[in-house]
């Protein structure tokens, strides 16, 4: 099913997966690069334990529409354009015929993190909000955030926002031992089938309007003295290598309602995971939606 962004009129990729007795209504959101579809086994879980899972495919990835001609560059012009996605969503569908004792909740991963800590802040949608590795900040490697900045502004500057960032290109089907993403081949195996399979959804490298955009969101949360009222749930990827745990230990002090777990061993899809890093994440997301 699609809607129409009411930012530029693109097509955005959404559906619904109702629980057959619903107590929690939950707006869930993906990282970068990835589609909603890889996570339908966790939406089926969710449903068992009463919560309807409403979710987005972000412009410029999955099955929604791209904004450049290349497909497979990650790309965004200004950040705010996924959060007015998300929240026309979330108005439109998510609280249309809310039952009255089903609470609203955020349940985001990576970069949806980024996009559903804005819209807790500026809005009070959400009861509890649950962050999988959320990208409230990133890991630039050698470059340093303060020269990844610079450049990705320089580029943007020069016309060049649209281009690949240095390094990056066209998504490689690596083998599973080059990953760091999750531990399960099962589950990385699944992916990639999925991905040759519906060529359409590959997306590759980011471009440095992207990463411009969200090196400034980065700087914004750590600036911010805004607070979410919700309640809120930070599962951290001890073995985090994609973006910054020290961001989210910063921010997450910022909130009073707020409890971080530290998953063991977790690379950064800690929902993606094998077992028991997987378990260990569910139980906290089960426990945390009952309290």
């Amino acid at each position: 099913m699609i809607f129409k962004s009411p930012v530029d009129g693109i097509s955005i990729d959404y559906a619904i997966y109702p629980a057959e007795k619903e107590r929690h209504r939950i707006l869930f959101l993906t990282g970068r690069a990835e589609y909603y579809r890889k996570y339908e086994d966790l939406f089926k879980l969710l449903n068992d334990r009463g919560a309807s899972v409403y979710t987005i495919d972000h412009r410029g990835q999955g099955h929604s529409d791209r904004m450049l001609e290349d497909r497979q560059v990650g790309h965004v012009e200004k950040f705010s354009h996924y959060i007015d996605d998300a929240q026309f969503f979330l108005k439109k569908f998510v609280l249309k015929d809310k039952p009255d004792d089903s609470e609203i909740v955020s349940l985001s991963h990576s970069m949806g993190g980024a996009v559903s800590i804005l819209l807790g802040m500026r809005y009070a949608y959400f009861d509890k909000m649950i962050f999988s590795s959320p990208m409230w900040g990133i890991n630039t490697g050698k470059f340093g955030k303060r020269t990844a900045f610079f450049l990705s502004k320089v580029m943007c500057a020069l016309g060049r926002g649209d281009d690949y960032v240095f390094g990056t290109g066209p998504y490689s089907f690596d083998a599973f031992e080059k990953n760091i993403l999750t531990h399960s081949r099962k589950r990385f195996n699944k992916q990639e089938k999925y991905l040759k399979d519906n060529p359409d959804a590959v997306v590759g490298g980011p471009s440095f309007s992207w990463l411009y955009e969200s090196l400034r969101l980065s700087q914004y949360l750590e600036k911010s003295n805004s607070t979410l009222n919700a309640k809120v749930l930070l599962l951290q990827a001890q073995k985090e290598k994609v973006v910054d745990n020290y961001a989210q230990d910063r921010i997450i002090k910022k909130f009073r309602n707020a409890h971080k777990v530290s998953i063991e061993n977790g690379f950064h899809e800690l929902l993606n995971e094998s077992e028991p890093i997987l378990s260990e994440a569910l139980s906290e997301i089960y426990s945390f939606l009952e309290k």
